[in-house]
């Protein structure tokens, strides 16, 4: 260096020159990292909805799978695999219902001999329990025939939605082999849906003859559906025996009690007026079960206890008639407990009362709590008070306005957020530049298109017509992020727009992991007798040293047969 300096005397240039190349160099290590450009693709693997999708796949086969037939391929999934595929599996051969039954057959036959294998038994069962139609009423009935209590618990789920009369005496077998009690119980609740009559005829029948007492509490409440007078008495002289509890007998007895019994309905009067709150609870409970209601009026006017006039207000809201449902709630709002008149009113707004709407509109002007138990109501509610939208966002924005601090403001948006109309998606919209730094995690731009998302389907297509409008890559994650969940076609068809033409003015760089996380939520919406051949394609067309494999590894989680992938 010194050499150099006396070389240099003859000008001062030289060293300038020196000392400038110097300090760049300091200056270049010793600047804030973060002003340092990362390029755009490192940026993408970096964002936790790529590299989830980046990592290494255990799969490194190109993806051979026959997209052209996939049941066979969704039922290979209930053998093995991924659970959020697992679960896509069940909806959609559920969804497709009598197609799927013969491969849904073959499997279970498959697996039934071998006991490690219940697990894949269930979701052969569960599938069947799910679908629409009875296509799959011959498994329900080989589940009821295995072994394992757990599967045949499946089962009898399943019976309570597609049994029929002929399967009752199958499904009563297990009642009166079982020990456990919330397992006969299950079994009930699917005889009872299976034929309704001759199960009653057999609860009495159990009660006569001290059978399955540690089911009485369960099913006593059932009692009160009887209108024929000679069941109903039957049923009363039942209440008389020994070994049924006080609280069973009360439901016994309500039929008779209803249908001209008068030493029964004051029975159960006195026990509704008695000393034991929770018999007097089950009292009114029963009494309006049975069409008498007048108990229970009394209870909310008088009872000096709280748990018994909540009780009353839970029989009053089963009235059929709707103007003396609202008559008798009103005089609920005058309670002198908070609880009560809460139940009351949210029932009274449900019912599009303006008194109850009034005073929910009040709770917006309140606490962080008041507020949010007043928005939920209407949230509830938007039906039945229409007009009430305009004014809930009118008292919002006059808070938000007024209430700059960050906790207070974001409690607001979440209210608005709750308000079903354009007027409210358009204050979200707008709230970008006021927000600064992340919001519970999230960029201020993510989080309000969630906001916006909560608004329901008028804020979910604001959503949609966004995604064509916006370039900004990260923007563009944020929007698919939120639009697939509602899960309607109209997203499908966005996203799928999306994934198979490349918008005007898309990032080059950005577009691959773009292509990939459409790929990834299309395929958790399906169907995928559709999204698979549309998603193999995007991997056909793809040479992205990153995104191709992840593509690969997808095709394979989701579509891949498992009985091919387990032999490899």
């Amino acid at each position: 260096m010194s050499d150099f300096i006396k070389q240099s005397q003859g000008t001062r240039w030289p060293v300038v020159i020196l000392f400038a190349v110097l300090s760049l160099v300091l200056w270049r290590g010793w600047r804030d990292p973060a002003e340092v450009l990362v390029p755009l693709a490192d940026q993408l693997e970096s964002d936790l909805r790529i590299r989830r999708l980046t990592d290494d796949c255990y799969i490194g086969l190109p993806f051979q799978g026959d997209t052209s037939n996939m049941i066979p391929v969704l039922v290979s999934k209930l053998e093995m695999g991924l659970r959020e595929p697992l679960q896509a599996a069940t909806r959609e051969l559920a969804a497709i219902g009598a197609p799927a039954v013969p491969e849904l057959r073959r499997l279970f036959d498959q697996c039934s001999s071998d006991p490690y294998l219940q697990g894949v038994l269930k979701n052969v069962v569960e599938v069947c329990a799910l679908m629409e139609d009875p296509a799959g009423l011959p498994i329900l009935r080989s589940g009821l025939d295995h072994a394992a209590e757990p599967l045949r618990m499946a089962a009898a789920d399943g019976m309570t939605r597609h049994g029929l009369a002929e399967d009752y005496e199958y499904v009563l077998r297990w009642v009166n082999a079982s020990k456990n009690t919330s397992t006969k119980v299950t079994y009930c609740k699917a005889l009872r849906a299976m034929d309704p009559g001759r199960f009653l005829g057999d609860f009495l029948g159990w009660l006569e003859m001290g059978q399955h007492a540690d089911l009485y509490g369960y099913l006593s409440v059932y009692a009160t559906t009887v209108i024929d007078p000679e069941r109903a008495k039957a049923f009363a002289r039942a209440g008389d025996f020994h070994d049924v509890d006080s609280a069973s007998r009360i439901y016994l007895i309500a039929p008779a009690a209803a249908l001209g019994n008068s030493v029964l309905l004051e029975e159960l009067l006195a026990s509704a007026q008695g000393e034991h709150a929770s018999r007097a609870a089950l009292a009114l409970d029963a009494l309006g079960k049975v069409g008498v209601f007048a108990p229970a009026e009394e209870a909310l006017l008088h009872d000096q206890r709280m748990e018994v006039r909540l009780s009353a207000v839970g029989v009053l809201r089963t009235i059929e008639d709707l103007s003396e449902r609202k008559r008798l709630l009103r005089l609920g709002l005058a309670d002198q407990v908070v609880e009560v008149r809460d139940l009351c009113l949210e029932e009274l707004l449900m019912l599009g009362d303006p008194e109850a709407r009034q005073r929910t509109l009040q709770l917006l002007r309140g606490t962080d709590g008041e507020r949010g138990q007043g928005i939920k109501r209407l949230r509830r509610a938007w039906t039945a008070n229409p007009e009430a939208l305009d004014e809930a966002l009118a008292l919002l924005t006059d808070e938000l306005a007024a209430n700059p601090q960050r906790a207070r403001h974001l409690s607001l948006l979440q209210a608005v957020a709750m308000i079903p109309s354009r007027a409210a998606v358009d204050v979200l919209w707008e709230q970008e530049l006021a927000l600064t730094g992340r919001v519970k995690g999230l960029g201020p731009f993510r989080y309000l298109c969630g906001q916006i998302w909560n608004t329901g389907p008028i804020g979910q297509a604001f959503l949609r017509t966004r995604l064509a409008q916006e370039s900004d890559p990260f923007r563009r994650l944020d929007l698919i992020q939120w639009i697939w969940q509602d899960r309607t076609d109209e997203s499908r068809e966005v996203l799928l727009e999306a994934l198979l033409n490349q918008p005007a003015g898309a990032d080059p760089v950005a577009r691959p992991y773009e292509v990939l996380y459409l790929a990834d939520r299309l395929a958790v919406m399906g169907p995928a007798s559709r999204m698979a051949p549309r998603i193999e394609w995007a991997y056909k067309e793809s040479t992205h040293v990153v995104v191709r494999p992840a593509l690969q590894c997808l095709l394979w989680q989701w579509y891949g047969d498992t009985r091919f992938m387990r032999e490899q």
